[in-house]
């Protein structure tokens, strides 16, 4: 055999490192294992993916809200929160900060829909339940008792905002023995709580018991979180007792107070520091303002000039209105109102400064309008029954009025501007019975007093 025929066999030989030592077919049994091996891992893959696909089929969608007209930063944050609950629609953190966000900007029904769905999802949580409850504290108080009770056999007392809450709601439903259950339960825990001494002295005023209402309206009056409201009600206790000088101190001194504050709760301060937009900037201004913060206040203006030029005209305004700068004022909320033309706040404020200047036919217009963007404004039915009158048109007037008790039945002052001119109309029946609803709401109302007086001394 020639050498070039023994290299070419010797490269052929099984121990060459090229030749395959054994058959290239595959192995039967190898082959059947990887087979059921494949099998198995899609007969548990199949199940797995159908019923997360099905999940994410079933799962509820969040609620479409109508944004085109609202504030960009507010729209795209609204957005993103919804995107974040279609991503993880299990999730009970998505669907409550999505309905945290929905209600910090007035978008109330579809924010209990996202609170009711993160109580579904996580029925732990005191804050689902209790952002419920407070949603429809004003317009369904009867429903909103559930949703407190549930918040409350979460967390108890602590914080103390859901017990108490549900306590007030209680009281206002005629649930007596509940309300006073709970503020006791909350002084149990902390004898000093200043809301809850105040809701127990409401309760002895409202159950005909002023005196037992003296003691604890007398400690809610000594917290700047309550006194003003307190000392309402002691002028409301002392006109009970017939002690008039007492009703009238007290009186005095309510009309001194400003507005108390927010009482502490943190669960609604969650859903505040979601405010975005010009509403939160607003709320800023604001704010530095009350605290003589004056540099601050005048760099963000100039910010809002810019961005919501509409917003600064408003704040420019009401601050000309509060130096009694009445023409300047009209001219900076006149700027508001064509910038924002459904703004209901600058052409409310419009209005008070033309009522102001005795322009009441342009007044009128101005809160004719605030109560078509807004059906419920009380204090704009109020002032165009005022401005109304100021024209001599009475019937009108009294119609206004009237809308304006309607909506806020507690505001002291409709009762009594409608109980006075209801007596200039010889209604004396009628009037007197709105003025006493409006000296028990305002015991120190001297001029619900003189008014009710005339009408006793008139009577045959």
């Amino acid at each position: 055999m020639s050498r070039k025929a023994k290299s070419r066999r010797a490269n052929l030989s099984p121990t060459h490192p090229l030749t395959p030592s054994r058959p290239l077919l595959p192995n039967p049994g190898r082959r059947r294992r990887l087979r059921v091996v494949l099998l198995g891992v899609v007969a548990l893959a199949l199940p797995a993916s159908g019923w997360y696909l099905w999940r994410w089929y079933t799962a509820p969608v969040p609620p479409t809200v109508a944004l085109a007209d609202a504030d960009p930063a507010v729209a795209r944050a609204i957005e993103a929160a919804r995107q974040d609950v279609k991503g993880e629609p299990h999730s009970a953190a998505a669907w409550g900060r999505l309905g945290q966000l929905l209600r910090a900007h007035g978008y109330g029904p579809d924010s209990n829909t996202c609170f009711a769905q993160a109580e579904r999802l996580d029925p732990d949580d005191p804050r689902w339940p209790y952002l419920q409850g407070t949603g429809l504290q004003s317009d369904d108080p009867e429903a909103a008792i559930g949703h407190l009770r549930r918040a409350v056999a979460l967390c108890g007392s602590t914080p103390d905002a859901p017990r108490l809450t549900l306590a007030e709601v209680c009281l206002q439903q005629g649930r007596l023995d509940e309300a006073e259950q709970h503020f006791r339960q909350v002084l149990g825990g902390d004898p000093g709580n200043a809301r809850a001494h105040l809701g127990l002295g409401r309760l002895a005023c409202e159950s005909g018991h002023p005196r037992d209402a003296l003691g604890p309206l007398e400690r809610s009056a000594a917290s700047p979180l309550t006194r003003k409201v307190s000392r309402v009600l002691l002028a409301r206790a002392y006109q009970q007792l017939g002690v008039a000088a007492a009703a009238d101190r007290e009186g005095a001194k309510a009309r001194e107070l400003p507005g108390d504050p927010p009482w502490p709760d943190p669960f609604q301060e969650e859903v505040l520091s979601l405010m975005s937009g010009k509403q939160a900037r607003l709320a800023r201004l604001q704010t530095l303002h009350r605290q003589g913060r004056d540099a601050e206040a005048r760099e963000l203006a100039r910010q809002l000039e810019t961005d919501y030029p509409d917003v600064y005209w408003l704040v420019e305004g009401r601050g000309r209105m509060t130096r009694g700068d009445f023409a300047a004022a009209e001219h900076a909320l006149r700027k508001a109102v064509e910038l924002a033309p459904e703004s209901v706040d600058a052409r409310f404020d419009l209005g008070t400064v033309l009522y102001e200047r005795r322009n009441y036919p342009a007044a009128a217009d101005c809160f004719r309008k605030v109560t078509e963007l807004e059906p419920r404004h009380g204090p704009a039915y109020l002032r165009l029954g005022r401005c109304l009158e100021g024209q001599g048109e009475r019937a009108a007037a009294l119609r206004s009025f009237e809308e304006a008790v309607r909506v806020m039945p507690q505001h002291a002052e409709a009762r009594r501007e409608l109980g006075a001119l209801l007596a200039r109309e010889g209604r004396r029946d009628e009037a007197a019975t709105q003025l006493r609803h409006a000296l028990q709401l305002e015991p120190g109302d001297v001029k619900a007093k003189e008014l009710l007086e005339g009408l006793s001394r008139r009577a045959p």
